[in-house]
């Protein structure tokens, strides 16, 4: 069963806009990283300006996974209404919230073994006794079950640049400017821009959608340390118990 609920469609609005530059008693794990090594004004030129488009790309994709944490946040359109995803993604997982359409949000802990997922857009996208069963609940749906492929490339900085960072058909070198404090180079294609730091590591900055269309990814604090706390045992309903719940249709995508 693979699940395209209004949650699933946010990772999916998540990943699309990446991929279009190139685009009480819970568990709590941490990655360990050293302080903020964002890149910044006073950090040493990189010169990755001076390579081709995908050079440049190769090396913010290698900085990244390299990288043990990054904070994204991703602001779209929908029908004139702003949805907002706040995400943490780290070598133990990933955590946050997804926005959806109607206002509301759907939360998500992700780990290399099991994807959580709270709200009442997922439940009910589970339909009649299983979103009764699991309203107010998380649902575990572990990584290896079919539901989880439409939370793929949140469970890890390297399935998240993987399924981000993609490689356009045609990549071109654009304008240079000053990003938030950073010194950074566009690299343009018809599906977007992202965003190179020019100073520091070459980390990825920021991806914008496509002329005509709104939309905008923006990634901070890399090796910041995250903590990832797991919702306690008697408030998850594990999705194999519910298997045999049909999801309703999913929305279109907007």
């Amino acid at each position: 069963m693979q699940l395209r609920t209004p949650a699933a469609l946010a990772v999916t609005s998540v990943l699309l806009l990446g991929g279009v530059a190139a685009c009480s008693s819970s568990t709590s794990t941490s990655t360990e990283s050293p302080t903020s090594v964002a890149p910044s004004a006073e950090a040493t030129p990189n010169g990755v300006q001076k390579e081709s488009a995908d050079k440049i790309l190769e090396s913010a994709k290698a900085a990244a996974k390299e990288a043990t944490s990054v904070k994204l946040a991703v602001v779209t359109d929908s029908d004139g209404t702003e949805v907002r995803t706040d995400l943490s993604i780290s070598d133990a997982g990933s955590q946050g919230t997804l926005g959806q359409p109607d206002g509301a949000s759907v939360e998500v802990v992700s780990t290399p073994d099991t994807i959580y997922v709270k709200g009442d857009a997922f439940a009910q996208s589970l339909g009649g006794e299983a979103a009764a069963q699991t309203q107010g609940k998380w649902v575990s749906i572990p990584t290896d079950n079919p539901a989880a492929q439409s939370f793929t490339g949140l469970n890890s900085i390297d399935s998240f640049v993987d399924n981000v960072l993609t490689t356009p058909k045609s990549l071109t070198k654009g304008d240079q400017k000053d990003l938030n404090g950073t010194p950074a180079i566009a690299l343009k294609s018809d599906q977007g821009t992202l965003w190179v730091a020019t100073t520091g590591e070459p980390y990825p900055l920021q991806i914008d959608a496509p002329e005509g269309t709104k939309g905008q990814l923006t990634l901070t604090d890399w090796n910041v340390p995250v903590s990832i706390s797991v919702p306690p045992a008697d408030q998850v309903v594990d999705i194999t118990s519910i298997a045999s719940a049909a999801p309703s249709p999913a929305p279109s995508a907007s």
